[in-house]
């Protein structure tokens, strides 16, 4: 492979005959070279960025065989725009458009699976119950009763999630002062308590419809999508950020989370 014009080139055909273990030592040295001067222990932060876990689990143990034609290349396509490679705000963009296009097909064969609880979801409500900043979303009050509105099951892990894209500014003030500066926090959130739940549905998501017929555009849109700011208007915003962008994002957390929903 080689990089040409910024883009990557595979200048011969791959090994049939690759192992495992080969597999394993290109992980390694693609973390080496790429990742770990900016998250590695020697670089500015600790640990890597999100769904990389996923992301490496899923090339070592859950790719298709060469042999398996359709379901191989379902999942290259998948992998070659895997969570972990896109954007935050273009990674949320893609769940919510995803649920705008289920819900309007509801019945449809490609979105009945989603609402099967036998498959293979992890228990997803687990891991939302324990944090804070997502109760206002997750639990609503009926007849002086807090409640939940969601089961166990890919369609209702898809529709918290288009939930809480939408409604998390209305439930972050503290005093009537919005703490949260940047809407990429939304995406980080989900990622950081939801990233195995997230990448699992995606997958099954794109090897059940192939993001075919309706669910072209949404796909389409993410494939093509980035975040990049110009440096100009970064100059122009600058006043407005902090000068550290981790602690801000911390500190934002941390405000909404003392305040305390659900009252």
């Amino acid at each position: 492979m080689q990089v040409v014009n910024g883009s990557f080139i595979i200048t011969k055909p791959a090994n049939v005959s690759l192992t495992y273990e080969a597999m394993v030592q290109d992980f390694k040295q693609y973390f080496d070279l790429f990742l770990l001067p900016y998250y590695g222990s020697s670089g500015k932060k600790s640990g890597y960025p999100v769904y990389t876990t996923q992301l490496e689990h899923e090339l070592l143990l859950k790719a298709p065989s060469l042999e398996d034609g359709e379901n191989l290349e379902r999942f290259q396509k998948y992998v070659s725009t895997h969570l972990f490679f896109m954007p935050p705000v273009s990674r949320s963009d893609l769940f919510t458009k995803l649920f705008r296009v289920c819900d309007s097909r509801m019945y449809s064969s490609s979105f009945l699976p989603l609402k099967d609880p036998h498959l293979d979801c992890e228990d997803w409500p687990s891991k939302v119950k324990i944090k804070s900043i997502f109760w206002d979303v997750y639990y609503y009050q009926r007849n002086g009763s807090i409640i939940s509105g969601y089961n166990d099951t890919y369609w209702d892990l898809l529709r918290f999630v288009r939930n809480f894209v939408e409604h998390m500014l209305q439930y972050t003030k503290v005093e009537g002062v919005q703490h949260v500066q940047d809407i990429i926090l939304t995406d980080l959130l989900m990622a950081d308590a939801l990233d195995v739940d997230l990448a699992n549905l995606l997958q099954i998501m794109v090897r059940l419809t192939n993001m075919e017929g309706p669910f072209s555009r949404a796909w389409q849109s993410y494939r093509k999508s980035d975040d990049f700011v110009e440096d100009e208007d970064l100059e122009d915003e600058k006043e407005l950020e902090s000068d550290d962008e981790e602690d801000s994002i911390e500190d934002s957390v941390n405000k909404v989370e003392g305040e305390g929903q659900l009252e």
